[in-house]
C-alpha cells in the first residue's frame, strides 16, 4: 500500500523513522545522516531506517541515498541485509511492528486532514 509523501517531506519522514527505530531498539540517538559515523549501532539504525523507508514509504533508493548521504548501492545493500535477517522470527516480528508504526505515523497528517474536512 503506497503512502503518498510530498518530496519536501522526505527529510522529515526520514528523521521520524530514525527516531522510531532508535526508540524501539532502546538505543541512544545517533546522527545517522553523518557520513563519517560507522559505529555498529549507528549502522544498524541507518540500515533499518533505510529498509523501512524503502518498503513502507516506497522512497526510491536514489532518493534515500541523497537523504542519508549514501550511494544508492549502499541503500540496496542495507535493504538486502535487513531482509536477510527477517528469517529470524523475533527480528521479523520487530520489523512488522516498526512497519505498522511508521505507516501509522506517516498517515497521521492525512487522517487528521480528512477528519477536519
Amino acid at each position: 500500500m503506497r503512502i503518498e509523501i510530498r518530496k519536501t517531506d522526505d527529510d522529515t519522514v526520514a528523521r521520524l523513522c530514525v527516531g522510531l527505530v532508535t526508540l524501539a531498539l532502546g538505543l541512544p540517538h545517533r546522527d545517522v545522516f553523518n557520513h563519517a559515523d560507522r559505529a555498529g549501532d549507528t549502522v544498524m539504525i541507518r540500515q533499518l531506517a533505510l529498509y523501512l523507508l524503502y518498503n513502507v514509504c516506497e522512497m526510491s533508493q536514489s532518493r534515500l541515498g541523497a537523504i542519508f548521504a549514501r550511494d544508492r548501492t549502499t541503500v540496496r545493500y542495507a535493504c538486502n541485509a535487513v531482509e536477510d535477517q527477517r528469517d529470524y522470527d523475533v527480528f521479523d516480528r520487530m520489523i512488522d511492528r516498526l512497519e505498522d508504526d511508521l505507516r501509522a505515523i506517516v498517515k497521521l497528517p492525512q487522517s487528521l486532514a480528512e477528519e477536519m474536512a
